[in-house]
């Protein structure tokens, strides 16, 4: 939403309401306007205002518009109206009034959803396929840190130079050996509690852990019961009881998944036999260079594990041909139908913006000599169209722009993306649930493990963690190299310990950070500030 002072208007043209007898459904009279979205930063309004030149017949009534304040809103619906291709959304309020059908002949009933999505709680109904709850949406903290940085200037990026053509041998950066150091000696800790005590710990890291925490713990112990005031009463609650780690072991990456183990796995007709043991190979020291192009579409489950070579090879040819067909459609469209295909137009000139921004500190990205800019923007395009009710969001491109870089050609390129967004799509969903989500899991496991820094935390009104806001949107592709976000993502890919490794992984990250934060006295907007500035130089 936006704050108390700022405006923000949204339009579509060209949205009939439609008038249906209730004798005859198919003699509807069709009254042609302007349907107008709005926030004023205290309300979120629907405005529809019919065009002056107007059937003389039509009453006064149905001529004058209607404008509904979200606040009093129960539900809509988005279906095809009754003898029409379009699809028309009917508005109900709380007081059993309704509005609509209003039909969107140029297209735009998706956008209009999504556009409704950002302002409002908007909220798929299980009991009815195409029924939307809606609520207004409480004010969010922080809420316009919830947005990508607009120019890749800002971010500082430092690429490093040996990004083509890297042995393996040297592909883990320093940041990535150090942090999935903390990192494994982190997780373990919590995922296994019984570790051989007899391990030789990690002087600095038990030091830290052991003896820094659990200071904390006992000094918290003792004020273990929080108060907060709500509506006049005095509400207690009681804090997650800290878990005591064990010392911690000194782990070390594993040596990547090589081409003759990949060989080896699989059977005479080319299945993957025991894709568990592969993945936890890939777990503990990744996938190497050459090999990554392959594996990359079994773990983003393009290819099948289950499928023999030459099922996997069909399916990349069907694959391919309806990836083509995909692109041919907009590719033929005409400027006139491109013009009046709203969503699709909006949609393309917001990838036509951020493309050439992506990444252009690469080689693979710095000019378009090679296509390679070209085919991002294609394939960010082409989805846009494959999947219709979704679109594209900032921060997609940041996500394509490694896939491409690693897989090379473009159909096979288009649908390891489609994958990847199958696991990350509702991280882009106009109402954020599923990145607040996140924060609270990471919130809930620094409260657990660290409670003297998550109490910090909630002091300086950081609970809600919006500093790791990009971390958990596009992976930390913003924050390593492209190496060590390689690495990090096929990690992340095999669901090997846990599906929510990047909350581990993020949580290991922030407590890297714990002193300095606290030292330094940092408030929340410090360090959105401090997190934002450590982008390329995590060591």
């Amino acid at each position: 939403m936006n704050g108390a002072g700022n405006s923000d208007c949204r339009k579509w043209e060209d949205v009939y309401l439609m008038l249906i007898s209730n004798q005859n459904p198919a003699e509807s009279i069709p009254i042609k306007g302007t349907l107008f979205l709005t926030d004023d930063g205290t309300k979120v309004g629907i405005h529809w205002v019919p065009h002056h030149d107007q059937d003389s017949s039509l009453s006064e009534e149905d001529r004058k518009g209607c404008e509904i304040d979200v606040r009093n809103m129960d539900f809509l619906i988005i279906r095809k109206t009754p003898f029409s291709p379009c699809r028309g959304v009917y508005l109900s309020l709380k007081s059993n009034a309704t509005y609509g059908p209003f039909e969107f002949r140029s297209g735009g009933s998706s956008s209009f959803l999504q556009n409704l999505s950002s302002l409002a709680d908007v909220r798929k109904c299980d009991d009815f396929e195409n029924r939307y709850s809606v609520r207004p949406r409480p004010q969010i903290n922080f809420q316009s840190n919830y947005h990508l940085p607009q120019h890749y200037v800002q971010n500082k990026r430092q690429f490093s130079s040996g990004v083509v053509g890297t042995p393996f041998s040297n592909q883990l950066g320093a940041s990535l050996r150090n942090i999935g150091l903390h990192f494994n000696t982190f997780a373990q800790s919590i995922l296994s509690p019984n570790l051989d005590e007899n391990v030789a710990p990690d002087g600095t890291i038990e030091e830290y852990l052991t003896k820094g925490i659990a200071e904390d713990r006992q000094r918290i112990e003792s004020t273990h019961l929080r108060t907060t005031d709500e509506g006049g009463f005095a509400v207690v609650e009681r804090r997650p009881n800290p878990i005591y780690l064990p010392p911690l072991p000194n782990v070390h990456r594993s040596l990547p998944l090589n081409m003759n183990q990949w060989k080896k796995s699989l059977d005479p007709e080319g299945r993957v036999n025991r894709p568990e043991s592969l993945r936890e190979i890939i777990f503990n020291g990744g996938i190497e260079k050459d090999l990554r192009p392959i594996v990359w579409k079994y773990l983003l489950g393009y290819y099948q594990w289950t499928y023999t070579e030459e099922e996997n090879e069909r399916l990349r040819v069907e694959k391919s041909r309806e990836y083509h067909t995909l692109k041919a459609f907009w590719k033929s469209m005409s400027p006139d139908r491109e013009a009046r295909f709203t969503l699709f137009r909006d949609r393309k000139c917001f990838i036509d913006k951020d493309v050439p921004r992506t990444d252009r500190k690469t080689d693979f990205y710095s000019d378009d000599n090679r296509g390679n800019l070209t085919r991002l923007s294609d394939i960010l395009i082409t989805y846009a169209i494959y999947n219709m009710d979704f679109g594209y969001f900032q921060g997609m491109n940041d996500l394509l722009a490694l896939i491409l870089y690693v897989v090379k050609d473009e159909e096979d390129s288009f649908w390891c993306f489609v994958g990847l967004m199958n696991r990350l799509e509702s991280n882009f969903d106009g109402e954020l649930n599923a990145v607040r989500e996140q924060f609270n899991q990471l919130f809930s496991l620094i409260e657990i493990v660290d409670p003297a820094f998550s109490e910090y935390l909630e002091m300086k009104s950081a609970k809600e963690m919006p500093f790791c806001f990009r971390w958990l949107l596009i992976h930390f592709k913003r924050e390593f190299s492209y190496n060590d976000t390689m690495v990090l993502w096929e990690v992340i890919w095999t669901d090997y310990r846990t599906k929510n490794f990047h909350i581990f992984f993020a949580a290991a990250v922030l407590l890297m950070q714990r002193d300095n934060i606290m030292n330094k006295k940092y408030d929340a907007n410090s360090i959105l500030k401090h997190v934002n500035e450590l982008s390329m130089k995590f060591h």
